[in-house]
């Protein structure tokens, strides 16, 4: 009985940790690349940001957005614009 309770009390296996993607500079555009140095996500941006809570800050064509680790976008839609 007293195996069966600290099992139930220890704690459970860690979670796997998601894998940490690094901001990559070549020329002037940025792209993620893994612990290995293997490129998971493209260059293209004129600015990414490191990743937190899995998502990361980007700029591409003066638009900004969120990109996940799975590289999809999530642009941001202003309703106005700052230039003229």
């Amino acid at each position: 009985m007293l195996v069966l309770v600290l099992a139930l009390l220890s704690p459970s296996l860690p979670a796997q940790e998601p894998p940490e993607f690094i901001p990559y500079r070549q020329g002037n555009k940025w792209g993620y690349c893994n612990n290995q140095k293997q490129m998971v996500i493209p260059v293209k941006y004129d600015w990414a940001d490191n990743f937190s809570d899995g998502l990361a800050y980007f700029v591409i064509n003066r638009q900004t957005g969120d990109i996940d680790i799975r590289g999809t976008e999530y642009r941001k839609d202003w309703p106005f614009s700052c230039t003229e």
